[in-house]
């Protein structure tokens, strides 16, 4: 099935469905730890520069530029340390003080780097709040999935459609041979995540296989 379609193209290694699916998988992880990454490192520093004498949060601090200065000193502390984890570094990589190779770990695992965190704090001082702040990490997730979610798939070839669609349990109602290998790995990924893959969701495409009890769906998009 699966691991035989693969073979002509993976008889040297992994089967190619098998490693795009844990790769698609690891995805997942990622983006989910860097997500918790995101709201630590401004947590972490919303606690040490902004919290007034009484435990409460004053935003006004940062008005302040040497405040914002150690505001970003402590995200960006933390954003080092989780790219580390999230990129396997386990020794070694730049030190502080090295802007240059700060800001490439940090946009090799986190899309962003310390100079665009800082002209961020810099532009909206008291109003970088929790909520602008994971406006950005939202925006910043999209970002990396997309580079991510690529990633996973670059070892595949249209070879492995058939493969994809197999594993997806959809060769009943996709024809591998008119789909787009793109919308082949989406449909494999969509499954892994959900279990199932809706037959109604692709009627009418150009893949979509005619049946019976779809009437003139199915028969426009076999032919």
């Amino acid at each position: 099935m699966v691991s035989g379609h693969g073979r002509g193209h993976g008889s040297h290694g992994p089967d190619p469905i098998k490693k795009f699916v844990e790769l698609d998988a690891k995805v997942d992880k990622i983006l989910t730890t860097m997500g918790v990454e995101h709201n630590e490192a401004y947590n972490k520093a919303v606690r040490a520069v902004l919290e007034d004498e009484g435990g409460l949060i004053d935003m006004d601090r940062l008005k302040d530029a040497a405040n914002q200065e150690k505001f970003v000193d402590t995200m960006a502390d933390h954003y080092i340390s989780s790219a580390k984890k999230i990129l396997g570094i386990k020794e070694g990589g730049p030190k502080k003080d090295d802007p240059l190779g700060v800001d490439m770990l940090l946009h090799a695992a986190h899309g962003y780097t310390r100079s665009q965190l800082m002209q961020q704090v810099r532009t909206h001082r008291n109003n970088y709040d929790l909520q602008h702040h994971e406006g950005v990490r939202n925006q910043l997730l999209r970002q990396t999935e997309d580079r991510l979610r690529t990633s996973a798939a670059s070892h595949l070839k249209d070879s492995h459609r058939e493969g994809l669609v197999q594993y997806a349990k959809a060769e009943g109602f996709i024809d591998h041979t008119k789909i787009h290998l793109p919308e082949a790995v989406e449909l494999a990924s969509m499954y892994r995540r959900a279990g199932a893959v809706s037959p109604k969701a692709h009627e009418g495409r150009v893949y979509y296989k005619g049946q019976d009890e779809h009437g003139g769906h199915g028969g426009g998009g076999h032919h």
